[in-house]
């Protein structure tokens, strides 16, 4: 689970989000993923309908504009290969709707110089 994100499906978006920026996965590898993802999810009972729609109330934010984190957000790394610590109301800029995971709008932003993935209930 990703360590933001309030629900559990926000979390399992961003997480998958994080994957295909990793890996460099072209959209037909990712739509794969998140389809075998999402199968799963339903084969094991770990999905319900409510997780979507308590994801839609978390709305859109403004693209281009300046934002803080609400939470710790935990995510790349540095230079000795640990997790770097982005502190609450850490300044996000530059945001761009990166994708759409089964009804989450996933961003990115900078804070410094790291590009960073978030959804709109991380960030004020």
């Amino acid at each position: 689970m990703v360590p933001f994100g309030k629900t559990a499906f926000a979390s399992y978006a961003v997480a998958l989000a994080l994957l295909k920026e990793q890996t460099k996965l072209d959209s037909e590898q990712a739509d794969q993923l998140f389809e075998d993802f999402y199968r799963h999810l339903k084969d094991e009972g770990l999905f319900d309908a409510d997780m979507i729609t308590e994801s839609s109330d978390v709305g859109q934010l403004g693209i281009d504009s300046d934002y803080h984190l609400r939470r710790i957000l935990e995510q790349n790394f540095d230079e000795n290969g640990e997790i770097k610590v982005y502190k609450e109301k850490s300044l996000v800029t530059d945001v761009k709707q990166n994708s759409i995971g089964y009804g989450i709008l996933i961003y990115e932003g900078r804070i410094e110089d790291d590009k960073i993935l978030f959804t709109a209930e991380d960030v004020y």
